[in-house]
């Protein structure tokens, strides 16, 4: 690569005051806008001028500042108001250590992109309110528009957005490289013949007549005064840390997180914005105070630099921190899992045990090891991890009965009300919802002689996991976590079952009975365990990974894959990471089936969906009147427009009765493709699976678990060349790029690991001192 090209782009509604506001009022914004440019690209400079030296580029340098031009422009490429400027950065680094000129390393360069937009936006909201007063709207992932300025307008001049975001739903796609693809492939070329007069004259007539005439432009000026960011030491200040530091702060998703994240999150609780020095102090005071929890940065040197070559020393830009109240409630959920671990809890009568196995005879050695634990060890909290596809809950079944019948009321929960109706078919447990679960605690409290048992604990996250905990352990009761914190992580901050699971010896199922193919399981176990190389080359050499230049040709070879899997009579389910691509799965199936004689002529359109007879659907909301759950599958068998209501059959065999107002309300999508998470737990016979740049380690192997006969992946490798006309051809570096991508974890930890690492690296004459933290 020749360079790298780093936009600072304004909002919209600052674009239309630069473009339509008086020439004084013009030239604040685009002065304003220089000015954030250079504080950010500043920052930018500070943390990524860094080239890569080496075999392989293993080791770093500190270099001495950016080879880089910037480009100010004022318009889109659809002719509209977009005040932006492009910094072209070369590929090149030198450094001050020894003279030599080397390639920049972009690891850095990427990593602290979406920081540095965060930091222009801020300082740019700053830079005008004080010259020109204005007020500011809601800050939503480090953006705010200007307040006064009407959202038609904004809307009506934002072409080039709606041009990609249409471009990413007619394609079905998401992610970052697939909007760059979608800005390449909608681009229009320049006109080189446009005068700025004659754009400005049709700018002010198309903003009128969306309600931004001089009047309002000027209404939007001198209503705010300045508001500097808290200072250090300041009560605000330490507000401001006590709010990102709470449950809601910067814990609420993830256990531990780095100064990047604390700086787009001090962006974003900055209505008024604030200068980039400023910012930066602010976020280094709050990651030196006590509201933290410092955790050593995890830097492994491999092997050792080229002589005379200076390394970079670690620093904060790749520390990791947490907060007190994370480490308190992981530790007090460790704590009281522990003090538990003999409370003679949930242990069945040795007679039902006894005679609980025999009835299910498919029991394999592990599955009754594990049944006899959870019965007979007495544990307050019992930890069972499964692989996928092992026969959890066919398992559970048995212990079921041996509870029941020993006098223990069983009750099951899942984080999803459909996870739960597959664990209640399965085992026979009377299950619900976790939220459901525990909001019946208030009236129905759990006593000594209860047993609730938590599927798919592993997408659990810990703060309620701990509050479940809590109530069965005054009580007396029984909890059985069981799930594989190798498939889909938690959406909240987690990473308490992973911990579980090595703190306790507890019930393992490690034998997977689902996939026919030798060869597939022990793909599936080496991607589990971490070997995605290998399991890459074995999907690859078996014709599981299916590649085609362009997006539109992937996806209909795989719409055809299964159509293919379903005329042979097989269950097969197409699955994709985003909602967009699910959308386009489900159009092309439909299209396919109706080609195929096999789909009537659409009935009823509802909302964006149409819907005939033998549709198969998909609900996306609980309906406890309707006995409808979200993930629910079901095909039309009639539809009624008197009644507005269509009748379905859903996968259990129960007829439902569906109204139309559930559907107009957007509750009920075509169910031919789902996402991963919903298609977690699901056992089908084939599986057809969207893959692309977002697909992580724990996203494939949830997805490439599904299907029992096979599961195929499906990705396109130049579609890029294809948008802008070339003769797409095959491209390997797409292939070895969707390898890398399987390599990427996104598992969860628990902060609590992370300070015990780090405490026993410590050498034991370190001073540990009373800094922060400590």
């Amino acid at each position: 690569m020749a360079g790298f090209d780093a936009t600072f782009s304004a909002p919209k509604s600052v674009s239309l005051l630069f473009a339509l506001g008086g020439p004084e009022t013009s030239n604040e914004v685009r002065n304003a806008h220089d000015a954030s440019v250079r504080a950010a690209l500043g920052f930018l400079e500070a943390q990524a001028s860094v080239g890569r030296r080496g075999r392989g580029g293993l080791f770093s340098v500190k270099g001495d500042g950016f080879v880089a031009a910037a480009f100010r422009h004022r318009t889109s490429r659809a002719a509209e108001p977009q005040l932006h400027t492009h910094v072209v950065v070369a590929n090149l680094v030198h450094s001050p250590a020894d003279g030599r000129w080397t390639a920049l390393d972009a690891r850095p360069f990427y990593r602290w992109a979406r920081p540095v937009g965060h930091l222009y936006e801020a300082q740019l909201r700053w830079e005008l309110t004080r010259r020109l007063g204005v007020g500011w709207g809601p800050v939503h992932h480090g953006i705010a528009d200007v307040a006064g300025i009407p959202t038609g307008a904004i809307d009506a001049f934002s072409t080039r957005r709606r041009q990609i975001v249409e471009h990413l739903a007619a394609h079905g796609e998401d992610g970052g490289r697939a909007a760059q693809i979608a800005a390449y492939a909608t681009r229009k070329p320049k006109d080189p013949d446009a005068q700025p007069e004659d754009l400005l004259n049709g700018w002010r007539v198309k903003a009128k007549d969306h309600g931004l005439d001089q009047h309002v432009l000027t209404a939007a000026l001198h209503r705010s005064d300045p508001a500097a960011p808290p200072a250090p030491g300041t009560p605000a200040a330490d507000r401001l840390f006590q709010q990102l530091a709470s449950p809601e702060g910067l814990t609420i998703r993830r256990s531990t997180f780095g100064q990047v994240e604390v700086l787009e999150a001090i962006c974003d609780r900055l209505p008024s914005g604030g200068r980039v020095t400023e910012i930066v102090a602010l976020a280094d005071a709050f990651l030196a105070s006590p509201h933290l929890v410092a955790l050593d940065p995890q830097l492994q040197a491999v092997g050792q630099p080229d002589a005379g070559e200076a390394t970079i020393p670690s620093n904060r830009a790749f520390g990791r921190w947490t907060t007190p109240e994370m480490l308190a409630t992981e530790r007090h959920l460790l704590d009281l899992v522990a003090a538990n671990r003999q409370a003679g809890a949930g242990t069945a009568r040795p007679d039902h045990l006894e005679a609980a196995l025999p009835s299910l005879p498919l029991l394999d050695s592990d599955q009754e090891a594990m049944v006899r634990q959870l019965c007979t060890s007495g544990a307050g909290v019992e930890v069972v991890e499964g692989v996928a596809g092992s026969g959890k809950t066919y398992a559970l079944a048995a212990a079921n009965a041996a509870w029941t019948t020993s006098g223990y009321r069983v009750r099951g929960a899942c984080l999803a009300a459909r996870t739960a109706s597959r664990l209640q078919e399965g085992s026979g447990i009377t299950s619900t919802t976790l939220d459901r679960l525990q909001r019946s605690l208030r009236h129905d409290p759990l006593t000594a002689g209860d047993v609730v048992v938590v599927d798919e604990a592993g997408m659990v996250g810990t703060r309620s996991l701990l509050r479940l905990i809590e109530e069965a352990s005054k009580a007396q009761a029984k909890v059985v976590l069981i799930g594989d914190p190798r498939q889909l992580p938690e959406l909240e901050a987690g990473g308490a079952f992973g911990g579980l699971t090595r703190r306790h010896q507890g019930a393992e199922l490690t034998t997977n009975r689902r996939q026919h193919h030798a060869w597939e399981r022990d793909a599936l176990g080496d991607l589990r365990h971490g070997d995605s190389d290998n399991a890459f080359a074995a999907y690859l050499d078996h014709q599981r990974i299916h590649h085609t230049p362009t997006s539109d040709g992937a996806r209909q070879q795989l719409v055809d894959d299964w159509l293919r899997s379903r005329l042979a009579g097989q269950d097969a389910l197409m699955v994709a990471s985003h909602l967009r691509a699910v959308d386009d799965l489900n159009g092309r199936a439909r299209t396919a089936l109706r080609a195929a004689g096999l789909l009537g002529p659409d009935q009823v359109t509802l909302g964006k969906l149409r819907y005939t007879t033998g549709d198969e659907v998909l609900a996306l909301r609980n309906d406890y009147d309707l006995v409808i759950l979200n993930g629910t599958r079901s095909v039309i068998d009639h539809i009624d427009p008197t009644q507005r209501r269509f009748a379905v059959l859903t996968d259990d065999g129960r007829r439902v009765q569906i109204p139309f107002d559930y559907a107009a309300a957007g509750y009920l999508t075509h169910g031919y493709a789902t996402t991963i998470h919903k298609a977690q737990g699901a056992t089908v016979d084939r599986c057809f699976i969207l893959a692309d740049e977002t697909t992580t380690r724990e996203h494939a192997y949830a997805a490439l678990s599904r299907g029992r006969h096979g599961n195929d992946l499906y990705l396109f490798t130049d579609d890029r060349r294809a948008e802008e006309g070339h003769t797409p051809e095959i491209n390997p570096d797409q292939l070895d790029r969707l390898r890398l991508s399987l390599g990427r974890s996104i598992r969860q930890h628990l902060a609590t690991d992370s300070v015990d690492a780090c405490l026993e690296q410590r050498s034991p004459a370190a001073d540990l001192g009373d800094g922060p933290g400590w």
